[in-house]
């Protein structure tokens, strides 16, 4: 996820997303702006909805030290630091995707990716 924000030149911040949901769920507003996307019968309960996926999603609120390095290196990329101790931190990675995904398996052409590859472009 960290990286789709970081492509569209955003820092996910899950934080203000959780916020921003909490404030949708007591707003009646909300609900009714979704049912006409939604099959006649299909029953949605916009509060319930949203907790359920605040509670699926709340491991984003904990990242590990392999999200924080990637999202330092995606603030870096994008300007959004300076911090030479931070951006120190992640002069080492040259292989991001793979170095973000650990032992999770990747395809070969996503885990070859360079810092370079995945810069935003200016």
């Amino acid at each position: 996820m960290y990286y789709y924000f970081y492509r569209s030149g955003k820092i996910f911040n899950w934080k203000v997303l959780r916020a921003n949901l909490e404030a949708k769920a007591t707003d009646k507003r909300f609900g009714d702006d979704i049912k006409p996307f939604l099959r006649p019968d299909v029953a949605f309960d916009a509060p319930t909805g949203i907790r359920d996926f605040i509670d699926a999603f709340d491991f984003l609120d904990r990242p590990d030290a392999r999200d924080e390095e990637f999202l330092a290196l995606a603030k870096g990329l994008v300007g959004r630091t300076k911090s030479a101790k931070k951006l120190a931190k992640t002069r080492h990675v040259v292989h991001p995707l793979k170095a973000l995904m650990g032992p999770i398996p990747i395809t070969t052409e996503a885990a070859a990716l360079t810092v370079d590859d995945i810069r935003p472009e200016r």
